[in-house]
């Protein structure tokens, strides 16, 4: 099945089942997925106001926020039940998003050619990071 085609309750299914299957969804486990979820969506929210999508294509970074959004919506519950409330899974969401929107306008916008290299590297590799997350 290709990116194009996997569609988000898919996504959402196969990281619930595979959760549950491998027992990782203990107390701990499942308020950092929720947080990493939040983290993720957050990310991907700043790369699609900023414009930059650091390579990828527009519908390819809006498909990713959208999986992160409903992953997040999926573990909230659980995440809830073991003691991390719904407010502070936004609140995480937007810092993400605030920190990757300054790497981003940081790397367009400085003078600093050292300094936007640096930025455009950061804001690679937290965008990377959840790709990774995705994908495994």
């Amino acid at each position: 099945m290709s990116r194009k085609t996997w569609a988000k309750p898919a996504a959402v299914s196969i990281v619930l089942g595979l959760m549950a299957s491998s027992g990782i969804a203990t107390t701990r486990d499942s308020t950092q997925l929720a947080s990493d979820f939040a983290t993720c969506a957050g990310r991907m929210a700043a790369v699609i106001e900023h414009g930059d999508t650091l390579g990828m294509g527009p519908a390819q970074v809006a498909a990713h926020h959208a999986v992160f959004s409903d992953l997040l919506d999926a573990v909230t519950p659980d995440a809830a039940l073991a003691g991390l409330d719904a407010h502070a899974l936004r609140e995480a969401e937007r810092a993400a998003k605030f920190g990757q929107w300054v790497l981003l306008q940081t790397a367009a916008y400085t003078f600093d050619a050292r300094q936007a290299r640096a930025a455009t590297s950061m804001a690679r590799r937290n965008i990377a990071m959840c790709e990774m997350m995705l994908l495994s």
